[in-house]
């Protein structure tokens, strides 16, 4: 697909003048008059302007907007200017008004010399002490990780909590971390016992909900109670199950609530109830047997629920959240490289994070190893590994929905909550910044579109916001201003194939801020190199001469600024390699003998790209390399400090996801769930139905923009949940 990141920079040096934009059915339509030298705007009343952006060597193109307001209706009107930056003085970073200036619990963390770990669960093979006291499982080993990530010894304070108090006492710092929480959209947009909300790391564990108990029982609440009587259905108090329960047998079964683990157990035993309902570590025989139960029993084969399993933390400070995100990142990513407690030191030092955090990451290995040694000796005799808990080997699918949870609790007006929701609203369409690629993003002069996957992203994103109406007003930006432009807030989000980095979520270099990423990526892929032989095979070799004397006449064309420059000077000699601003740049070097190979995803680098590019095929046979030499999380990047907004970004991406899972097509978009849980702001309620009927689900989406052109397959497929869902972000 792209250049990594697809980073080039402004396909073309564009001399169109003139772009009217209007707001029709819909759609952002775009007029071209490249005759015109003057700006109009159709406009007949006011007239809102994009502020000027001024980093050096910057060309590209911007639309400049107005508002008319009618009495039959809204419209939007503007004109698109070429900015040709020439001006060569250096330009100070902006920090974004976003970042913090100090980190609060990280401060505590370290004052007191020990993380504070919340433990609403005592489970055997999560959190449980052994005869001595000791604390042992894998939330036990997870929080001595991130210990070590911050103070560089796994020094861990536990604190009891409970599944009624837990949202609470984290909201009180009665503990830093909250351990075992399940994510769903609903507790990642408002949690009503807190009015608020918190951060979710990514997900360590996945599990779902599913009955065990009396045989004959289990099988009538599969059933949803039907032709049974006396059924009696035990959950744990303040979990997502108890809901789901209530909603599946509600009238046809007895519910009782529990609010320790304990008890929950007990009561089976002593016959209070004859199914419980759980996990599979809640439900493992193994336990009940050592309680005491010797009756018959059984674990019920249908899953009926998704709990993608995290840890939680207060918003106040996202860079905890980060450093939780990347230990578990690392967790994995040392599982597939086979680095392991005995060979910790061989994980890599992020010198780009500063001396606080460089060794952040290889400490928390060194404290617990790797995800496969945690797992082994934690939860393996208790739950083997399987399914999504696997890694998964980069070529099965990693797209998988999360639960909605509960989708009729209403939130708080979202406009009100989100301060981003609120300028957008109040402006009156959304600011997208992109890239012009095929496929992701492209501008049809005779239709008066946009259209491509990047392209897809924006208008659902500005769906959700503006009632199913995709109001959007799209940027492109090269590679080396895309970063400072979201900074300055002058696009509000940037959908522009940007890969999602440890050091872009902490701090991006250029600019010295870092930025919220939405999960899920949209869009894995990897940079290879393609080219003309026998230089391919040297690339591909990373021989400069060394062993083949031919190779000293390698030439790699790569765009600078990006992801794929980084990875390709690890790969090749830094003379050998020729940074270029576009992808024009690198065809034209493969024309003119200044290059023999260029870099970037497959997007970039495919034959018919390239054919397209004008690639001059006299001059030999054009060939691409099989091997990819890195993986590229595409992502959406937001500023930080608005989770809401980052939150409402995940979902409508998770609800394509979700429609495709469950068959949802534009067809019949209207059997989307509706949450009320974004507040009742204009008809947010419809945000999915919506999406959905605009763009159909993700599989629709994806051929819709790619065809046939990037053939879907390995990660960017749906994963049914027989396959493993662990593939860190971090390079391997």
């Amino acid at each position: 697909m792209m250049q990594s990141d697809s980073e080039l920079a402004s396909s073309k040096k564009h001399n169109m003048v003139k772009h009217e934009m209007a707001i029709s059915e819909g759609k952002m339509n775009m007029m071209l008059d490249e005759e015109n030298g003057s700006d109009h705007s159709t406009a007949s009343h006011m007239r809102v302007e994009i502020p000027t952006v001024n980093p050096p060597h910057r060309n590209w193109i911007i639309g400049v907007a107005a508002i008319a307001v009618c009495a039959i209706g809204l419209g939007i009107a503007g004109v698109v200017v070429a900015h040709d930056r020439n001006d060569t003085s250096p330009t100070p970073p902006k920090p974004s008004p976003f970042a913090p200036s100090s980190t609060p619990d990280i401060d505590a963390i370290k004052k007191r010399g020990a993380l504070r770990c919340g433990i609403p669960l005592r489970t055997q093979g999560f959190a449980s002490q052994n005869a001595n006291g000791d604390w042992e499982g894998i939330d036990i080993e997870h929080c001595k990780a991130i210990a070590a990530a911050i103070l560089g010894e796994p020094n861990v304070e536990f604190v009891n909590t409970d599944l009624v108090n837990r949202w609470a006492d984290l909201q009180n710092n009665k503990f830093d971390v909250l351990t075992r929480a399940t994510v769903t959209m609903q507790r990642e947009v408002w949690i009503p016992e807190v009015e608020g909300t918190f951060h979710f790391s990514n997900p360590y564990f996945f599990d779902g909900l599913r009955y065990g108990g009396i045989p004959s029982f289990v099988e009538c609440a599969e059933n949803e109670g039907e032709g049974c009587t006396g059924l009696k259905v035990c959950t744990l108090a303040g979990s997502s199950h108890a809901q789901i329960v209530t909603d599946l047998l509600f009238g046809k079964a007895e519910s009782i609530t529990f609010q320790f683990e304990d008890d929950f157990h007990q009561s089976f035993i002593d016959g209070q109830c004859n199914v419980i309902a759980g996990e599979m570590v809640e439900l493992s025989e193994q336990t009940l047997r050592e309680a005491g139960y010797e009756g018959d029993y059984t674990i019920g084969q249908e899953l009926l629920s998704k709990e993608p399993i995290t840890f939680a933390s207060r918003t106040e400070d996202y860079v905890l959240k980060d450093i939780i995100t990347w230990v578990f990142e690392q967790l994995h990513q040392s599982d597939e490289a086979g680095v392991g407690i005995e060979n910790c030191e061989n994980v890599l030092l992020q010198t780009e994070l500063g001396a606080n955090l460089k060794k952040s990451l290889r400490n928390a290995i060194c404290a617990v190893g790797n995800y496969g040694e945690v797992y082994q000796r934690t939860l393996e005799a208790i739950v083997t590994r399987s399914g999504l808990n696997l890694a998964n080997d980069g070529t099965t699918g990693l797209l998988y929905s999360h639960p909605f949870g509960s989708i009729n609790i209403e939130g708080p007006q979202l406009n009100k909550v989100s301060k981003t929701v609120q300028k957008i609203r109040e402006r009156g369409f959304l600011n997208c910044g992109i890239n012009i690629r095929a496929g992701f993003a492209s501008f049809d002069p005779e239709t008066r579109e946009y259209s491509g996957f990047d392209v897809d992203l924006c208008n659902l994103i500005a769906s959700a916001i503006f009632d199913g109406v995709p109001r959007v007003l799209f940027t492109d930006l090269p590679a080396r201003d895309r970063f400072q432009v979201l900074a300055d807030q002058e696009i509000d989000v940037l959908v522009r194939l940007s890969t999602w980095t440890i050091v872009r979520d902490f701090m991006e270099p250029s600019i010295g801020v870092g930025f919220a990423w939405s999960p899920p990526p949209y869009f894995w892929d990897g940079f290879r190199f393609g080219g003309l032989q026998p230089y391919l095979d040297c690339a591909l070799n990373g021989d400069t001469g060394a062993t083949d004397p031919t190779c000293s006449n390698l030439r790699v064309c790569v765009l600078e600024g990006t992801t794929t420059f980084a990875r390709t000077a690890q790969l090749i000699d830094s003379n050998n390699i020729i940074t270029v601003q576009s992808f024009e740049d690198e065809i034209a070097g493969l024309n003119s003998g200044t290059c023999n190979v260029i870099a970037g995803g497959f997007h970039d680098i495919a034959v018919q790209t390239v054919q397209d590019g004008g690639f001059n095929s006299t001059i030999g046979t054009y060939e691409i390399g099989a091997r990819a030499f890195s993986r590229e999380p595409l992502s959406v990047a937001t500023n930080e400090g608005d989770p809401i907004f980052s939150a409402l970004i995940k979902w409508n991406i998770m609800a394509l996801i979700y429609a495709e899972e469950q068959n949802i097509t534009k067809a019949n978009a209207q059997d989307m769930p509706h949450p009320r849980v974004f507040g009742p702001l204009f008809s947010s309620v419809n945000m999915f139905e919506n999406g959905v009927s605009l763009l159909g689900n993700y599989g629709e989406a994806y051929d819709a923009a790619f065809e046939s052109f990037i053939p879907r397959d390995g990660l960017n497929t749906l994963n049914d949940g027989s396959t493993g869902q662990f593939y860190s972000l971090l390079q391997v």
